[in-house]
C-alpha cells in the first residue's frame, strides 16, 4: 500500500514540474549554463577522492616526490572546483530572479481575479504566504535539488571505488546505508505531514498580522487592542507549539539515526581489522576505505536531503498552483473592452449583492452626466 502512495506522490511531483515548465523555460539559458558548471563540479568531486587515496598510498610507501606532485594536482582541482561552484551560484541567482518574478507576477494577476467571497472566507495570510514564502521556496528548490543530485552522483563513485577494493566492505556499507535511509525516510514523511499543518497555522498568523498593521488605527479608536492581541497570541502560541513539536519529533529520529551511524562506524573498524587479520584486506586499502567512509555518509545525507527537498517542492508548488489553477473561486469578466466612452451613465432600479440574501445595492437609480464626478459614501 505504501508503494502505491509513493507512486501517486511521484506522479504529483512530475505533474507539478510540468506545470512549472512555462516559468522555468524563460530562464532555460541559465539552466543550461548552470548544468555545465555543475557537471564540471561533479567531475572534479569524483576525481579528487581518488587522488587523495593515491596521496595516502604514496605517503605510506614513502614516495615523497610523488606526494608533492599529487598534492599539487589536488590543489589545482580544488581551486577549479571552488571557481565553478562560485560561477554556478551566480548563474543560478539570475535564473532564480527570473523564475521568482514570473511566478509572483502570475500569482498576483490570478489573485486579482479571486471572487470577493473567497477573500472574505479565508484569512489574508492564505494568499500572502503563497505569494511570498511559497513562491520563493518554489524558486529556490531547483538549485537545492540539483545540488543534492550532484553530491549523490559524486558519492556513488566512492561506493564504486570501495566495491573494487573490497566486496565485503562494500556490502556492509550498502547495508548500513539502507537501514539509516529507511529511518530517514520515515522521519521525512512525519516532517511532511506536520509541515503541511504548520503552514496552515502560519498563514492564519500572517493574516492576523496583516489585519493588525492595516487596522491599527481602528483598533486603537475602538479600544480593542487587548482583545485583538489576546486572539492573535492564542494563534501564535498554537503555531509555535506546533513548530516545537515538529522539532522534537525530528530530533528523536535524528537521535536514532545518529546513534546507528556511530555504532556502524565502530563496526566498520572491527570488520576492517578482521579482514586484515584474515588477509582479505591490506592495511593500505583499509586506510583508503576509511578515508572514503565520510563520503559514504555524505551520500546518505544527500539522498535524504534530496527526498526532503522534493517534498518541500511538492508542498510549496501545490499551494502556489491552488491560486493559479482555481482551487479558489474566481470572478468572470466580460471580454469586451471600451477604450473611449462618451455620453451619460444611467442606472435604473439596480439591485446587486455578492449573496442573494444580503443585497449591497437595492433598487438603486441614478444618472451621471458626461464630465461629472459622483461619489457614493456608505456607513
Amino acid at each position: 500500500m505504501e508503494n502505491k502512495k509513493d507512486k501517486v506522490k511521484l506522479k504529483d511531483t512530475i505533474s507539478i514540474i510540468k506545470k512549472s515548465w512555462p516559468y522555468i523555460k524563460k530562464g532555460k539559458k541559465y539552466i543550461f549554463l548552470y548544468a555545465i558548471a555543475l557537471s564540471i563540479f561533479i567531475g572534479i568531486n569524483v576525481i579528487t577522492p581518488l587522488l587523495s587515496a593515491k596521496l595516502v598510498l604514496n605517503i605510506t610507501n614513502g614516495l615523497l616526490d610523488k606526494v608533492i606532485i599529487v598534492a599539487g594536482v589536488i590543489l589545482v582541482l580544488e581551486l577549479l572546483r571552488n571557481f565553478f561552484d562560485f560561477i554556478g551560484s551566480i548563474i543560478y541567482n539570475k535564473f532564480y530572479f527570473i523564475l521568482l518574478n514570473e511566478i509572483q507576477e502570475n500569482l498576483a494577476s490570478e489573485a486579482l481575479k479571486l471572487d470577493i467571497r473567497e477573500i472574505d472566507k479565508h484569512s489574508s495570510g492564505v494568499f500572502i504566504d503563497r505569494l511570498t514564502k511559497d513562491a520563493a521556496e518554489l524558486s529556490e528548490i531547483f538549485q537545492m535539488i540539483m545540488w543534492y543530485l550532484s553530491r549523490i552522483f559524486t558519492n556513488f563513485g566512492v561506493l564504486g571505488a570501495i566495491f573494487i577494493v573490497s566486496k565485503i566492505m562494500f556490502l556492509y556499507c550498502v547495508f548500513v546505508l539502507f537501514v539509516i535511509y529507511w529511518i530517514e525516510k520515515v522521519r521525512i514523511k512525519a516532517w511532511f505531514d506536520r509541515m503541511t499543518e504548520n503552514k496552515k497555522l502560519r498563514e492564519e498568523n500572517s493574516g492576523l498580522v496583516s489585519e493588525l498593521v492595516r487596522g491599527i488605527r481602528d483598533i486603537k479608536v475602538l479600544n480593542s487592542a487587548k482583545d485583538f492581541l489576546d486572539k492573535m497570541m492564542d494563534k501564535i502560541k498554537t503555531a509555535n507549539q506546533h513548530q516545537v513539536n515538529l522539532m522534537v519529533s525530528q530530533k528523536k529520529y535524528s537521535l536514532l539515526s545518529g546513534s546507528l551511524k556511530d555504532m556502524s562506524d565502530f563496526m566498520f573498524i572491527i570488520l576492517g581489522i578482521i579482514l586484515i587479520k584474515t588477509n582479505h584486506l591490506s592495511i593500505d586499502n583499509m586506510i583508503v576505505i576509511y578515508m572514503y567512509q565520510t563520503r559514504i555518509f555524505d551520500l546518505l545525507t544527500s539522498l535524504t536531503s534530496f527526498n526532503e527537498e522534493t517534498k518541500k517542492f511538492t508542498l510549496s508548488s501545490k499551494r502556489v498552483f491552488e491560486i493559479i489553477d482555481g482551487k479558489f473561486k474566481k470572478e468572470k469578466f466580460g471580454k469586451r473592452h471600451l477604450n473611449h466612452i462618451e455620453g451619460n451613465f444611467e442606472f435604473k432600479n439596480v439591485t446587486f449583492g455578492y449573496e442573494k440574501e444580503r443585497p449591497i445595492l437595492n433598487n438603486l437609480s441614478f444618472k451621471v452626466n458626461a464630465n461629472e464626478t459622483v461619489a457614493f459614501v456608505g456607513k
